[in-house]
């Protein structure tokens, strides 16, 4: 492989460096300059990528990342040389959480500011607490996705996503918003993944896709070295992700080498051997770049040993995968599969008897699912209904008539208008919202009586602890309580959603310590991919409404302020 030198670019920077004059396409030269870690001047020896992602100045960059590559202090350098090199350059950096954020600014932030004389000489002594950093006309602003605070309300002209996957996804897409002013208008999303289609490997997909390729140095054959692919144990030919913390002592795992899979050689990953390209040039309509960092390209920083070790401190190899290799994962507790979806319909070929329940999600395109239940833990579907919200109360009207359902349950959220309204007259109907805890309560059923006296509307409400209940929800298709009919209409588009939401960890980087101590972290949220999850949410409805068969209240016997709740046995949180 050749590098073309530029002239002109080497000038440029040759009198850069001796005024001391900078622009956005001179960032690396810039942080080479004025950053020191550790007392040293920063070096990008040994994270050759690094330099590659400062030198693009695509409105859009996506790096993929694994774990201990340095990409999200790369990131907070690059925020802090942007708010330097250019005048009036307002940053918003987000982490998952606002605490987390904070901690950020005082370990990660204060100490690349202390160590740049420059930044240190023009930091605003009025604008230098745990949410922002001012410098001349310029503002570093780091804030918590799980919030809606302050920041939201800043203009910007570049926002920077640290650990998308672990962020409310919602939040982030907010803060286009913030970009509207700007000529700039720049993104730049880094994360480790979790599931295909999510967060950073969906944000991937859609850009040019930069990969770091090697030459083999025997046969010349390019290719991406690969953890799973490439890497051999002398002695040893079983899976790499089998191997457990008793078989390192019976394997010579210290000798794993990495080999060319054309000439099944040894392949040298060093960077004169390295070069990054575009995977697919040709799709131009894409702004962005992105960029994919493996373990494989810091050779002198990862050994491939140390990630024989490291897979051995997981009892789930995805998260190994995601956080050490860098590469989406997925496992049957990653949320439902096909072979989940065939038995519900084995469990509907079986009749059952009982009462009618329906499920409803509310939209511009409503979802209704009407299922039978025994009204203790069975429940099979027997229709699927899509009506346009215009169509939708009449429709609703008329299945009721047809069916004459036990209980309803129907999501509130945006439409609570519309569920208070049909409460008055459909007595059995009652209004989801989705809460949060970490709780073993499946749902807290609240339901009051109208008191204008104290301004207090009668409403019948169901707080559904979400991610509990959709572990639930899978646990119970998977034992077999769950069934659909076969063949009924709208049947495969059941089963595109069931498959859509996955489960990803809920956590940070606080969470994720780097090294051989790295912990498998328990705690999971449901999370859509696609956005095609209604039929799934309907079906939750449905099977909540279930339980709510057995504790629905006469109205005149509700207390002014009722709550009933209980517990399950699953223990899968």
């Amino acid at each position: 492989m050749s590098n073309k030198i530029n002239l002109a670019n080497i000038y440029q920077r040759i009198e850069s460096a001796v005024l001391d004059q900078y622009d956005l396409t001179q960032v690396a030269d810039w942080v080479c300059n004025n950053i020191k870690l550790n007392g040293r001047n920063l070096s990008f020896k040994g994270r050759e990528y690094q330099k590659t992602i400062l030198d693009s100045n695509a409105p859009e960059i996506v790096v993929k990342k694994c774990s201990q590559v340095g990409i999200s202090e790369l990131m907070l350098i690059n925020s802090l040389a942007m708010c330097q090199i250019v005048d009036g350059f307002n940053i918003i950096y987000t982490l998952p959480t606002a605490t987390f954020a904070q901690k950020v600014m005082k370990t990660r932030v204060d100490p690349l500011i202390q160590s740049s004389p420059e930044l240190t000489q023009n930091l605003a002594k009025t604008l230098d607490n745990a949410s922002v950093k001012g410098f001349g006309n310029s503002h570093l602003y780091l804030s918590g996705t799980n919030s809606d605070n302050a920041v939201i309300s800043v203009p910007a002209d570049a926002i920077f996503v640290d650990e998308l996957d672990f962020s409310d996804q919602e939040m982030v897409e907010k803060l286009q918003s913030r970009l509207t002013a700007s000529t700039y208008r720049w993104w730049r999303y880094f994360s480790t993944p979790t599931v295909e289609n999510y967060g950073v490997d969906k944000k991937f997909k859609n850009t040019r896709r930069f990969y770091n390729f090697c030459k083999c140095v025997h046969c010349g054959h390019y290719f991406i070295p690969q953890y799973l692919e490439h890497v051999r144990i002398p002695g040893y030919d079983g899976d790499l992700l089998a191997i457990t913390k008793p078989l390192l002592n019976k394997i010579n795992w210290r000798e794993a080498t990495l080999f060319c899979p054309k000439c099944d050689k040894p392949a040298d990953l060093s960077i004169e051997h390295r070069q990054y390209v575009c995977e697919n040039p040709e799709d131009v309509g894409f702004a962005g770049e992105g960029y994919q960092v493996y373990p494989t390209d810091a050779p002198e920083i990862i050994k491939m040993s140390d990630l024989v070790l490291w897979s051995t401190n997981f009892d789930r190899k995805t998260q190994f995968q995601n956080f050490h290799l860098g590469i989406t994962a997925e496992d049957k507790d990653s949320g439902l599969n096909p072979e989940d979806f065939e038995k519900m319909k084995l469990v509907g070929e079986q009749t059952l008897r009982g009462q009618k329940v329906f499920g409803i999600d509310l939209g511009t395109t409503c979802h209704i699912v009407v299922a039978v239940t025994n009204g203790i833990d069975k429940l099979t579907v027997l229709e699927l209904h899509r009506v346009e919200y215009t169509d939708f109360e009449k429709t609703l009207q008329r299945l009721i008539r047809i069916h004459h359902p036990a209980t309803i349950l129907s999501d509130s959220q945006p439409y609570v208008e519309t569920i208070y309204r049909l409460q008055n007259s459909i007595r059995n109907l009652y209004g989801a919202l989705y809460v949060t805890n970490k709780s073993m309560e499946l749902f807290r059923l609240l339901a009051s009586q109208e008191d204008l006296s104290k301004a207090i509307l009668r409403v019948r409400q169901v707080n559904i602890n979400r991610n509990f209940a959709f572990n639930t929800l899978m646990d119970s298709i998977r034992e077999g309580y769950i069934g659909v009919v076969p063949n009924i209409p709208d049947i495969d588009i059941l089963a595109e959603h069931l498959q859509d939401m996955r489960r990803v960890p809920n956590g940070t980087r606080q969470a994720f310590s780097d090294g051989a101590d790295m912990a498998e972290v328990e705690d999971y949220r449901w999370v859509k991919t696609s956005g095609n999850d209604h039929f799934h949410h309907a079906l939750l409805y449905a099977y909540i409404a279930m339980y709510l068969v057995k504790h629905r209240q006469d109205d005149k016997s509700v207390a002014a302020l009722l709550c009933t709740s209980f517990k399950i046995k699953n223990q899968n949180l």
